[in-house]
């Protein structure tokens, strides 16, 4: 291999003088550092608004994101006598919740809600899953 073959490892660059800058720009000519971009966290946010002019609050949620409670409890209960406690744990590592500590009463989170069906459907053969709906429907 010749000297012209070797590829130039000099920090220094091609023509041996000071190493370029990282990130792409110079400094300004004051000398200063460039400062950084600002981050998210020191945005400003928007006070809420109160008092008489305040728009009231919403007195109940409607549609999807109306309140439920129980239904994640319902699926524990049927996933427990019809697949047995190893498919909860099975759940319970892939959701991330203990769902174990769901009861009759809890509220449910529909984002958990989302994630346990999105799991349920890998998880369960066609039949299971409209039997486990009707379950859900019936309420038992």
């Amino acid at each position: 291999m010749g000297q012209s073959d070797r590829v130039n490892h000099d920090p220094r660059g091609p023509g041996g003088g000071p190493p370029e800058p990282r990130g792409g720009g110079a400094e300004p000519p004051d000398g200063r550092p460039t400062p950084a971009p600002p981050s998210r966290r020191s945005t400003l946010r928007m006070p809420a608004i109160t008092g008489p002019g305040a728009p009231a609050p919403a007195s109940r949620p409607s549609g999807a994101e109306s309140e439920t409670c129980g239904r994640i409890h319902r699926i524990v209960r049927w996933l427990d006598t019809s697949k047995g406690a190893f498919s909860i744990s099975r759940l319970i590592m892939q959701t991330g919740a203990d769902l174990r500590a769901f009861g009759p009463e809890s509220k449910d989170d529909p984002r958990l809600v989302s994630k346990l069906w999105a799991v349920l459907d890998g998880m369960l053969t066609p039949e299971e899953r409209e039997s486990l709906l009707r379950a859900m429907r019936e309420g038992s």
